[in-house]
């Protein structure tokens, strides 16, 4: 559920996502001007073919390192690609094994990537349940929260002081109404007439919509299997996400105060709520 304490938007909870900010994507070149070999000795050194293949759906990014003397070395990070990664890396032959840090809007999992002569392979793997297979980390919830000033930040829920991580100042300005497609890691929030995309694993704004049914701002917003759930007193729209086309609206009844504010969330069960100053309301039938 969102939480609605000193913030004054919508804020989402969302499962198994690492606080940013996301590093920039190292970048690979054959020119070796562009690294840093101080202490490298190239005569036992060889290239290794990485091969990360990624079942999983969503954007996402690895950070790739390897121990060298007890010492945690960093290969770089790298942006996911159509099936997972695949690079060639310069490494010290006494490297026999990799580790690679998966970050996505699931969460942070952490795997070994065994070097074999001049290749190493690493397989992630989609359960049946959705999650991500042989995953080392916890799991922690965060909220997304964004208000009027443009902030944009994290909290970790399981930190009693709910302290926020600041990330980017917010494209477009300051905004009310913010959801999360939780499987494709983006994040959605409104500007006037213009619904904003935030990649989370690029740290990419864009434009998605620049129109909605209420012409101009509103304070609730969610996000559930392509559709966006807009809403403001009394009325909800159910926006498709692809094309912005409006599915249907409904009239709400039954709760004390409609004078807007608040905000929509679905839980895990898909029961839709609207929590507005005057409460937490469950929907019981939508028609």
């Amino acid at each position: 559920m969102k939480n609605l304490l000193y913030l004054i938007l919508p804020l989402l909870i969302v499962s198994c996502i690492e606080e940013p900010p996301f590093e920039e994507p190292a970048e690979n070149s054959s020119s070796l001007t562009d690294f840093s070999f101080d202490s490298f000795n190239f005569e036992t050194s060889q290239m290794v073919a990485l091969n990360i293949t990624d079942y999983t759906k969503g954007a996402a990014k690895y950070r790739i390192h390897y121990l060298s003397g007890g010492e945690s070395l960093s290969i770089g990070s790298f942006i996911k690609q159509s099936g997972g990664l695949s690079i060639e890396q310069l490494l010290p032959a006494s490297v026999s094994e990799l580790y690679v840090t998966k970050i996505s809007a699931d969460g942070t999992e952490t795997f070994s990537m065994p070097v074999s002569g001049a290749s190493a392979n690493l397989t992630i793997q989609q359960t049946a349940a959705g999650s991500v297979a042989n995953s080392s980390s916890d799991c922690i919830d965060h909220l997304y929260a964004v208000n009027n000033n443009g902030d944009f930040f994290t909290i970790d829920i399981f930190n009693s002081s709910f302290t926020p991580t600041d990330l980017s100042q917010l494209q477009g300005g300051g905004s009310i109404a913010n959801a999360l497609d939780q499987a494709n890691g983006i994040m959605y929030y409104n500007v006037g007439k213009t619904l904003y995309a935030y990649d989370i694993a690029s740290s990419i704004f864009s434009v998605k919509h620049t129109n909605n049914p209420f012409n101009g701002n509103y304070p609730r917003l969610e996000y559930k299997d392509g559709y966006f759930y807009m809403s403001n007193k009394n009325i909800m729209h159910k926006v498709e996400a692809a094309t912005n086309n409006l599915v249907a609206s409904y009239t709400i009844n039954g709760f004390i105060n409609n004078s807007g504010g608040g905000d929509l969330a679905f839980d895990s069960n898909g029961e839709l709520y609207l929590a507005c100053f005057s409460g937490l309301y469950k929907f019981t039938s939508i028609n």
